[in-house]
């Protein structure tokens, strides 16, 4: 799977969006932080190309573009429902690390961390729902 993101000025980022989305309707994932917003992407290789660090322009605005390798059951493997949610329901979820390791890419080191959440109903304890969430930091 790769991840492909872009960086761009917040004064910039609608427009960046609104271009995006022309290559990618289904959506984005958003991220920002403080002055800049990130964009991301993912695909399988072949469908996203794997680049080096860049910058390039999308309409009048400039953005940083980097993609990155991710482990391939990265969407798929982020949820599993248990029984239909619904509106009303009133889920708790209790959280823990579940994994922990390092990967080199292009020279740096990526450091994962898996985390699992499950989702119980408040009044029954019925688990309604388990997600699985990768933080990944480059260095």
């Amino acid at each position: 799977m790769i991840r492909l993101a872009l960086r761009v000025r917040r004064a910039d980022a609608e427009l960046v969006l609104a271009e995006l989305l022309e290559l990618a309707p289904n959506g984005v994932e958003e991220n920002e932080d403080g002055e800049v917003v990130e964009f991301a992407v993912y695909g399988a290789p072949g469908e996203l190309p794997a680049l080096p660090a860049l910058r390039a322009a999308a309409g009048e605005a400039f953005v940083e573009v980097e993609t990155e390798e991710i482990p391939d059951d990265w969407y798929d493997g982020w949820k599993e429902f248990h029984r239909p949610i619904v509106v009303g329901d009133v889920l708790i979820g209790e959280g823990r690390i579940v994994d922990l390791y390092e990967k080199e890419s292009k020279g740096r080191t990526m450091t994962f961390l898996v985390t699992e959440t499950v989702w119980r109903d408040e009044k029954s304890g019925e688990s309604a729902v388990t997600e699985r969430f990768n933080l990944i930091h480059r260095s």
